[in-house]
């Protein structure tokens, strides 16, 4: 009789996980891959464009322009023909307004800075176009450089409240000390003077003396006898049970 070994549960889901990793991450790879291409592809056309443009209205002897749609996301090329380029998903720009390039000398004099935001590379790439100049400078910078400000603020609170949470602990502390204090003193007041006046006889049922200007201690023989002394803030009361 044959015997015929299976592969378990475990075993079946361990060979799925492999398998599906393996599948899964090239996948993964080729997506960020296709998408920072698309981001390179885009700047390169882009510059290409801008050379395009500012050379025909040179050769043409006729103004040219780049105008970017209200939407950020098309920027079209006018010279003889008209190029359409789109933003890529990964990419932000900034509002601009239209680009011309003067006939005859292809000199740019509106001295504007397009700006474009790479959020996944945390980068600002601009392009800073020269006084009476069809040049431009490409400038880029890490993306988080705008929020040092936020940052400092962020850090500013979090220590205030800190300080703020440290001082309200203290002064609960040095609170309930100062009333331990008080507590302690009153005790002391009560018992010295129950104990200067216990072999005294009352003559009365109830009176009252008072201590130091801030006690006030308190006796009563009947119906109860007891021992009371207070403050302004608190008072403690001794009764005696038969």
């Amino acid at each position: 009789m044959k015997t015929h070994q299976a592969f378990t549960l475990i075993e079946s889901l361990l060979v799925l996980l492999v398998v599906t990793l393996f599948i899964a991450l090239p996948s993964i790879v080729i997506k960020d891959t296709k998408e920072t291409l698309d981001v390179i592809h885009f700047f390169d056309h882009f510059e290409k464009n801008i050379l395009a443009t500012q050379q025909a209205a040179i050769t043409s002897n006729k103004k040219t322009k780049m105008i970017q749609k209200d939407n950020t996301q098309q920027y079209y090329f006018y010279t003889d023909t008209i190029e359409k380029l789109d933003l890529p998903k990964d990419l932000r720009a900034s509002r601009s307004k239209t680009l011309y390039f003067n006939s005859g000398s292809g000199n740019n004099s509106s001295l504007q800075n397009i700006h474009f935001y790479w959020d996944k590379n945390e980068q600002q790439i601009t392009y800073r176009f020269l006084f009476a100049r069809g040049h431009y400078e490409k400038i880029s910078h890490p993306l988080n450089n705008g929020f040092i400000l936020l940052e400092c603020i962020i850090a500013l609170s979090l220590l205030t409240t800190t300080v703020f949470l440290f001082q309200t602990s203290q002064i609960h502390v040095l609170k309930k000390t100062k009333e331990s204090q008080e507590e302690l003193q009153m005790l002391r007041v009560l018992y010295e003077e129950t104990k200067e006046r216990r072999n005294y006889e009352l003559e009365t049922a109830s009176y009252q003396v008072k201590r130091d200007g801030t006690f006030t201690i308190f006796y009563q023989k009947s119906p109860m006898a007891q021992a009371k002394i207070s403050t302004n803030q608190q008072d403690w009361t001794f009764i005696r049970e038969k």
